[in-house]
């Protein structure tokens, strides 16, 4: 079912709206405790990470799903789709919406390991992806619109447009034969670097996935080694104004600017600073983002809550922690991500 885009765009409003008025967009934190099969041991959410989020004022939380966890035939597919029941629960009770994303989705991953099919040409893969969301969607269609919504899949390659588009369209059609009105969400391109334009009048909102500078941001992360070698990041990089090379490298230039135009509503999915970048840099660099959000009323969340890129436990050489409910807390962090 097509629904208009002025409906889809009334709607994200509605469900990234906070409580206190309909122009604050939602903010908050990914949650991974369902990340990876193969790390994620217990692969359960707490429901302390929610009444924490709720206490200091955010009221969004994405949750990255490896999709092993529910798929057909997987000895804990009971008790992984209870624990996604206990996740949306949780953010109900603590008034935190909450949006599933199936961080690995049959077919594809942009993490490790790699899928064995390519959901972008092995049509098996694609309907099996269709039909897991169609079972998500008729799961949830009950939870009230202002509580759920759902992101198709993350961070897709460099491809061409074309075969994300039909990609895209095929799940968020599986989703509208379950739940005709459920706001969904699309990565963009390239990692959820670049909009993609061929969505625009697909009813979706876009999910951005700002980590630019990358060699700020993914500085001596081991997953990737081209960023070991760089020289020390700096923020700002060079002469101009940071707001002006954010609007530049990263907003103008990736087409997320035609997509607000386009009437497309967009949020931030993911966004941060590995813990090898210095404190000081990371804050610079994230109170610019923040700005730069905020006077376009674009909502965001940090990737991670806990965790090497977060406020919680993320183990900075340089900072000095507060104790916080038996965590190690960023209180730096934490307070300017308040300002915003």
């Amino acid at each position: 079912m097509k629904i208009p885009l002025a409906f889809a765009a009334a709607l994200f409003a509605a469900c990234t709206a906070v409580a206190a008025g309909a122009s604050a967009p939602r903010r908050g934190f990914n949650l991974v405790d369902m990340l990876s099969v193969d790390w994620c041991r217990d692969g359960r959410f707490r429901e302390e990470d929610f009444e924490i989020i709720a206490g200091w004022g955010f009221d969004f939380a994405r949750l990255p799903i490896d999709c092993r966890f529910i798929a057909q035939g997987c000895d804990s597919r009971r008790t992984g789709f209870g624990r996604i029941d206990e996740a949306v629960a949780f953010g109900r009770k603590h008034k935190v919406h909450v949006q599933l994303c199936l961080h690995r989705i049959p077919g594809y991953t942009s993490g490790v390991p790699a899928e064995t099919r390519d959901i972008f040409s092995d049509a098996g893969a694609l309907a099996e992806a269709c039909a897991l969301w169609r079972e998500i969607a008729a799961r949830y269609k009950d939870v009230p619109l202002d509580d759920l919504s759902f992101n198709l899949m993350n961070e897709p390659p460099y491809i061409d447009e074309a075969k994300y588009a039909k990609v895209a369209l095929a799940l968020l059609g599986a989703i509208r034969e379950a739940d005709a009105r459920r706001l969904v969400v699309a990565d963009g391109l390239g990692y959820g670097r670049i909009a993609p334009n061929t969505l625009r009048e697909a009813n979706l909102g876009y999910s951005w996935h700002c980590y630019d500078p990358f060699f700020v941001t993914h500085y001596m992360t081991p997953w990737n080694k081209s960023e070991s070698v760089a020289e020390t990041p700096r923020w700002p990089v060079d002469a101009r104004s940071p707001l002006k090379w954010l609007f530049e490298e990263t907003f103008a230039t990736k087409g997320w600017d035609k997509a607000i135009e386009a009437g497309v509503p967009v949020h931030v999915g993911e966004f941060g600073v590995w813990r090898k970048t210095s404190h000081d840099v990371a804050l610079s660099l994230m109170e610019d983002q923040l700005k730069f959000w905020k006077e376009r009323k674009i909502g965001w969340a940090l990737w991670n809550l806990r965790g090497d890129f977060g406020v919680l436990d993320s183990n900075r050489p340089d900072v000095e922690y507060e104790d916080f409910r038996g965590h190690k807390l960023d209180r730096k962090m934490l307070e300017l991500l308040q300002r915003y």
